[in-house]
C-alpha cells in the first residue's frame, strides 16, 4: 500500500527534537499536504537554483563549496561540521530505508542529510538531495518511495 507515513530515527523521539522527522515520499504527495500554508517542498529546479546563488556545488579547484555553506556547523560526524553561512543549518538526519540488507533499516544519522524534492522519478522512486559529512559533496539520485527522509519546506 501507498500510505502516507513518517517516523522518528530509530523510533527515539529525542532524535526527532534533534532532527525532526523522516517522512515517505506519500506523505509530501498526501492530497492534505506536508507544508504549511504558504509553503511547499522543493523541486530540482529550486535546489539548482539554491546551488547556483550559493556559488555553486565546487570551486574551480574542484573544493565542495554549497554542501559546506548549507551544512549546520555542529552535529557532523568527524571533521564534517559546514559553515551555515546562509543559516539554513542541515542537520545530518540519517534515513529509513523501506529495505535493507543489513537488518537495520535506520542508516547515516550523523554522516548524511537527505531530503525529499517534490517530484517523482518513476512510479516506485524519486528524487532526492544528500549532504554527506566528509567532503561536503551534495548528492541527487532517486529512492524508493517508501523509504524514510528529511524534508525541507520551501516559502511560496
Amino acid at each position: 500500500m501507498k500510505h502516507p507515513a513518517w517516523c522518528y530515527y530509530k523510533n527515539n523521539q529525542e532524535k526527532g527534537n534533534i532532527y525532526g522527522k523522516l517522512y515517505n515520499f506519500y506523505a509530501l504527495s498526501d492530497k492534505r499536504g506536508l507544508a504549511p500554508e504558504n509553503w511547499r517542498i522543493p523541486s530540482r529546479n529550486d535546489l539548482e537554483i539554491l546551488i547556483d546563488f550559493i556559488g555553486g556545488e565546487t570551486d574551480s579547484s574542484g573544493v565542495f563549496v554549497a554542501g559546506k555553506k548549507l551544512k549546520s556547523n555542529k552535529g557532523w560526524d568527524g571533521n564534517g561540521n559546514g559553515t551555515d553561512e546562509f543559516q539554513f543549518s542541515a542537520l545530518p538526519g540519517g534515513c529509513r530505508l523501506a529495505v535493507s540488507n543489513s537488518g537495520d533499516s535506520f542508516q547515516y544519522v550523523g554522516f548524511c542529510g537527505s531530503w525529499w524534492i517534490s517530484e517523482a522519478s518513476t512510479k516506485k522512486s524519486a528524487f532526492f538531495w544528500s549532504l554527506y559529512s566528509l567532503n561536503g559533496s551534495i548528492g541527487r539520485n532517486d529512492r524508493n518511495m517508501s523509504d524514510g527522509l528529511s524534508v525541507r519546506c520551501l516559502r511560496d
